[in-house]
């Protein structure tokens, strides 16, 4: 009977490890096609995220282990994917529907579906990434992932941005005719990946033992896609790249300590009050030289588009341009449909069909997205699904915060880096929506990853 057992762990282990592999291909792929905006690509990418998740239940019937990986985590976002099935199947999906009720009401069935299939696909592919990564090796082959994935599009960003190699038929097929940057139809979704490429970047050069070597092409790599997140020339990716700067230089200072040892294991001391005013005083002037850097940094690889695109900031909160409604408009008109559905929202997917009943421009602009996460969060699942977003990001937050603590260097950085990419994405989420691109959000998920997992320091395999 033990023979048995063995002989079935031994099989599903390495099952698991196909699968395991077999997710992180398709994550890579993802990236390829047009950033992952058009449906038929969505809609591939789901599918084979459920396949994979079909292998990972069968694996759990070969080594008998029934389990749901982080459930406490997960909870919030089944709650969100919960409250979308309501709202589907307790309204009609017209806009009369949406007038007359005020809880669980849904005012586009179809967009609404197509919310439940995506995200219920992201929620199955966070429990495989918990469920999968349990080992140093697996944590560092996410990290690779994620190199790749960023790394790989800045490069095919500058490459397209300097040599203007818009011709070629066979980048045609992948870009199709988008005036975006790298493989994104829009400059923004592009500059979400960069934020969180840069973060694990920056996460390994501050707080990883690294050969000289390693450094080396860690700065090499952080250069590219600093310069390709600049030249993208995104107003929001540039507010967003100084916070994640500041974040990352803060918090590296005060979460500072004492140099590992040639193991990788931190030398514990005695902190005083008188230490930790110091940390932060010191991280405070470093943090204030940094922030004149990066403006300057800024200035000068960008050059004059740059500048003239951050001069139109102020601009871009009261004009209208390009036949779009501007931020502080769109803002305007979702939080008036935020006040009229405050409970449960318009639906997730509805916003835009919703919106035309309070547009402050009277349909004369199309408004799709609230260009505000959060507020398009609170519109389309009222305070029951921001309280479930809060909610995850304050346990996200606590077990980051858990593994700050962490006694190796290399899982600490890993775990730092992550934090330091999602700090940049909800940060540029306050004014664009780079998460609504399939991509980004299963990036953004093997950060949460990366920054959360319970990962024993002592496992290499």
């Amino acid at each position: 009977m033990n023979i048995a057992n063995n002989q079935g762990k031994k099989l599903g282990e390495k099952f698991g490890t196909a699968v395991f592999c077999l997710l992180l291909v398709v994550i890579l792929l993802s990236a390829i096609p047009n950033g992952t905006a058009d449906d038929w690509v969505v809609s591939v990418c789901i599918f084979l995220l459920c396949v994979c998740a079909a292998l990972r239940i069968f694996e759990s019937f070969i080594t008998q282990r029934f389990e749901i990986a982080e459930p406490l985590l997960l909870s919030p976002l089944f709650g969100i994917l919960l409250l979308a099935l309501l709202q589907l199947m307790l309204s009609t999906g017209s806009e009369e529907s949406l007038a007359n009720t005020r809880i669980f009401s849904s005012g586009n069935h179809f967009e609404t579906q197509k919310f439940v299939l995506t995200f219920f696909g992201m929620i199955l592919t966070a429990e495989m990434l918990f469920h999968y990564t349990t080992t140093r090796r697996r944590m560092l082959t996410l990290v690779c992932l994620v190199l790749t994935v960023g790394v790989g599009s800045a490069l095919f960003g500058i490459l397209r941005h300097v040599f203007a190699i818009d011709d070629n038929i066979v980048l045609k097929t992948l870009v199709g005719n988008n005036a975006g940057y790298a493989q994104f139809i829009n400059r923004n979704h592009f500059a979400f990946l960069m934020e969180m490429t840069l973060g694990v970047i920056v996460g390994l050069l501050l707080k990883a033992k690294l050969t000289d070597g390693i450094k080396l092409v860690c700065g090499m790599m952080a250069g590219l896609v600093l310069f390709a997140l600049i030249s993208a020339n995104s107003r929001g990716a540039i507010v967003s790249l100084s916070g994640l700067g500041l974040f990352a230089v803060f918090t590296h200072f005060i979460t500072r300590r004492e140099m590992p040892d040639r193991y990788g294991f931190e030398r514990t001391g005695k902190v005083t009050g008188a230490s930790r005013l110091k940390t932060v005083a010191v991280a405070l002037v470093v943090t204030i030289m940094f922030t004149g850097v990066a403006l300057l940094t800024i200035v000068f690889v960008g050059g004059d588009p740059v500048v003239r695109r951050i001069e139109t900031i102020q601009s871009e909160m009261r004009e209208f341009e390009d036949n779009k409604m501007q931020r502080s408009d769109i803002w305007e008109s979702s939080w008036k449909l935020v006040e009229r559905h405050p409970i449960s929202g318009v639906g997730f997917g509805g916003y835009g069909t919703a919106i035309t009943a309070v547009d402050s421009s009277n349909g004369t602009r199309s408004l799709q997205q609230a260009h505000n996460d959060y507020l398009e969060v609170l519109a389309n699942g009222g305070v029951i699904a921001f309280g479930m977003m809060l909610t995850f990001l304050g346990l996200v937050i606590f077990r980051i915060c858990q593994q700050f603590n962490s006694r190796s260097s290399l899982r600490g950085a890993v775990s730092f880096g992550s934090a330091v990419g999602i700090f940049g994405v909800m940060l540029h989420s306050v004014v664009d929506f780079g998460l609504h691109v399939i991509v980004n959000a299963l990036i953004l998920l093997v950060l949460v990853v990366l920054a959360t997992a319970r990962i024993p320091i002592d496992k290499k395999a």
